[in-house]
């Protein structure tokens, strides 16, 4: 499966041009509720899959994706909330003074597809690009080379913004039918840095469990050179110490199925974190409000891992990741109660 995806993400490789350009010279476009930038100098980046010069690119116009629009507007200092509510003549205007008062280079991300060429960013010109083919061919060698007994793809999120994935141990149940694994992700756009960490899947629900804090995870920023060997060597040393957390992460399962709280305990957590948008804690309440007045930890936990199901890949990341965080820390505090005991290997 990881090849296909390789492969899949090879040949999109050929339609992907890096421009670095003044961003002061750049033309912006406004039409209904459509934006254009036109690149009107700079330079294409070398690549090993086009051959491509900026006098290659049919009239450098590329249409912007609310990601690009949201990154123009921050390098130039309009309010993204401002520019969506202006019509097209107003939103040009404001768009086009402040772009000619910008300072250096930008990296343009561009898609050339025909004539639906598109930019996907608008990133530093220190940024380091990684593409999401050189992630997955990279996972694939460290797996090949791992001690997964059973490796399974069990979620892919390949959107242009960014790539998730999510790998587990088919063979290795923590409890019932749930599974420890681990995510891996890039964002070729600056929505995400390149990672690997421990996760937990269930197979009857497709639910996904962020566990970070249990161990240390490989988390990689965007900038100076990211050589092929590194990414190989900190994936494989990754999974390593991943999968040998096994034990420990069965301890925290058996734990976590046998901790009971009340349900008014829960919705509190709920309402009073900052992690949370108001639409997620509005969708909780109405979850949290059909279950028992009491339940066991883990039940709770699903709950949030459940509705992480409706958002956009950055949101559901962040409630997978706090529904883990709310485990262990539950957990720990049972544990130095003296209520469980919890191995530490």
């Amino acid at each position: 499966e990881l090849e296909n995806l390789h492969n899949q993400l090879i040949l999109e490789n050929t339609k992907k041009v890096d421009i670095i350009a003044p961003l002061a010279k750049a033309e912006f476009v406004a039409e209904d509720d459509k934006n254009y930038l036109i690149i009107q100098e700079g330079r294409v980046l070398p690549s090993e899959y086009h051959d491509y010069g900026l006098s290659d690119l049919r009239d450098r116009i590329f249409e912007l994706n609310s990601h690009s629009l949201q990154q123009l507007c921050s390098k130039i200092g309009v309010p993204m909330s401002y520019a969506g509510k202006c019509e097209a003549g107003v939103r040009e205007f404001n768009i086009r003074h402040w772009l000619e008062k910008a300072d250096g280079n930008s990296m343009f991300r561009c898609m050339v597809d025909g004539r639906d060429s598109r930019l996907r960013g608008i990133m530093s010109e220190r940024y380091s690009p990684v593409d999401d083919s050189f992630i997955v061919d990279n996972l694939n060698r460290a797996i090949e080379n791992s001690n997964l007994s059973n490796p399974l793809v069990t979620k892919t999120y390949t959107g242009e913004d960014m790539l998730r994935l999510q790998v587990t141990d088919g063979k290795k149940a923590v409890v019932g039918d749930t599974t420890l694994g681990f995510f891996v992700g890039n964002s070729e756009v600056g929505l995400s840095r390149i990672y690997i960490e421990m996760g937990l899947y269930t197979f009857t629900c497709t639910n996904g469990l962020r566990v970070p804090a249990f161990s240390m995870e490989f988390n990689r920023k965007h900038i100076g050179n990211i050589s092929y060997n590194m990414i190989s060597d900190n994936f494989q040393t990754q999974i390593g110490n991943i999968m040998n957390n096994f034990n420990h992460m069965r301890g925290y399962m058996r734990i976590a199925n046998q901790i009971t709280m009340k349900r008014h305990v829960f919705n509190k957590y709920i309402e009073e974190s900052k992690n949370f948008s108001l639409s997620f804690k509005d969708s909780m309440k109405s979850r949290i409000h059909q279950l028992p007045a009491q339940g066991v930890l883990w039940n709770y936990v699903s709950e949030m891992t459940e509705e992480a199901h409706k958002y956009k890949e950055l949101e559901r990341m962040e409630i997978e990741k706090q529904a883990g965080l709310y485990m262990e820390q539950v957990v720990k505090k049972e544990v130095k109660k003296g209520r469980y005991e919890l191995a530490t290997v």
